[in-house]
């Protein structure tokens, strides 16, 4: 049972304690901007048994996540001070502490690291950096170490071993408490009405339409460009009216790629899921009566309305597979939270900021 929720207990546990180090979040560090110079970190933040945690990874990952607040806010996010900056730097810290202990608790273990696995790793970050050159001028610039990093990696790794081993292999979900869970909160599994539509997409224009338009005749070439797309929609549903195959003319017309190719299915939907026009479209037709021109953000659709699902509440066997998923990542999370606190208690632990 376990082996179908592997992957999604081991991206919980990334969140939880951050075990999140891999070269997907070190590509998306792209600033090198360093908020967190002005905190004043000393050079060890914490000891665990001894074992000294030195700030040089910490502050990396504090000046990503702040940077990553920036870029996502378009600028200095509101209530990024100095207070706010203090949270995030306790914050990592309390992560790199159970991450400490969890990395000795594996190594007390004789767990080995793949060596080939970390030099793939290693490698991998260096190629999506540029090479190993821009690779190591880019960790230069953060302050970061190849050892430092290389020793993160290898936490990891041995961390999730450790996982594995005390945690995922005891985790055991039966049916009889999925069962009990849909009874106990069948208001959960209640489903509004449904619409089982299908659409054929014209969109206003594409990228390419503008990409040698200035910015002085961008307004006026998009009006252009949009009325043109009307027209060729309005063309598309008199041809429908008058015979044409909706399913054929959408899979020649439409640009709703995942759609078009199933005949511009859109299988059933719940209101709320698309724009407010199509919705309110949607609600004017009858099981096989197809719409005007509608028009969203996204451009001009075609809809015609297949089957209307009145409410239900979904049977069991619609939702055994995500209760189960649920109860196994709760009953995960539970366990995990247990383990590291023994672990805590178990370890001398000196936070020194």
């Amino acid at each position: 049972m376990f082996g179908k929720y592997k992957r999604a207990f081991g991206l919980w546990l990334g969140l939880l304690s951050g075990l999140i180090f891999t070269s997907l979040a070190w590509t998306a560090a792209s600033s090198t901007e360093n908020p967190a110079d002005d905190l004043k970190l000393p050079d060890v933040v914490a000891r665990i048994n001894g074992v000294a945690i030195p700030s040089e990874f910490i502050k990396f990952k504090i000046n990503t996540i702040i940077n990553k607040m920036k870029r996502q806010a378009g600028g200095v996010p509101k209530g990024l001070d100095r207070i706010r900056k203090i949270e995030i730097a306790r914050d990592v810290i309390d992560k790199e502490v159970i991450r400490e202990l969890m990395y000795q608790a594996a190594t007390a273990t004789h767990k080995q690291i793949d060596a080939a696995a970390l030099e793939k790793e290693m490698a991998d970050l260096a190629k999506a950096m540029g090479g190993e050159e821009k690779f190591k001028k880019n960790l230069a610039k953060r302050h970061l170490q190849p050892k430092t990093l290389r020793h993160d990696i290898e936490m990891e790794f041995l961390i999730r071993k450790l996982i594995r081993d005390q945690i995922e292999g005891n985790v055991h979900i039966d049916d009889a408490e999925i069962k009990k869970f849909y009874d106990d909160n069948i208001e959960r599994f209640k489903r509004p009405e449904s619409f089982h539509t299908r659409h054929i997409l014209i969109p206003h224009f594409s990228s390419k339409d503008l990409k040698k338009v200035g910015k002085d005749d961008m307004g006026q070439k998009q009006k252009e460009l949009s009325e043109r797309a009307r027209k060729q929609a309005e063309k598309i549903l008199a041809d429908i009216r008058n015979g044409a195959d909706f399913a054929a003319m959408a899979k020649k017309y439409s640009k709703d790629a995942a759609s078009a190719k199933k005949g511009g299915d859109l299988a059933f939907m719940y209101k709320g899921i698309f724009p407010p026009d199509f919705d309110e479209a949607v609600a004017k037709l009858k099981p096989g009566e197809i719409s005007n021109v509608v028009e969203t953000p996204a451009g001009y659709h075609i809809i015609q309305l297949i089957e209307i699902r009145p409410p239900d509440t979904a049977p069991y066997a619609d939702v055994k597979e995500g209760i189960q998923k649920l109860l196994f990542m709760r009953s995960g999370k539970q366990r995990l939270e247990t383990y590291v606190e023994k672990l805590r208690k178990q370890a001398k632990v000196e936070v020194l900021y």
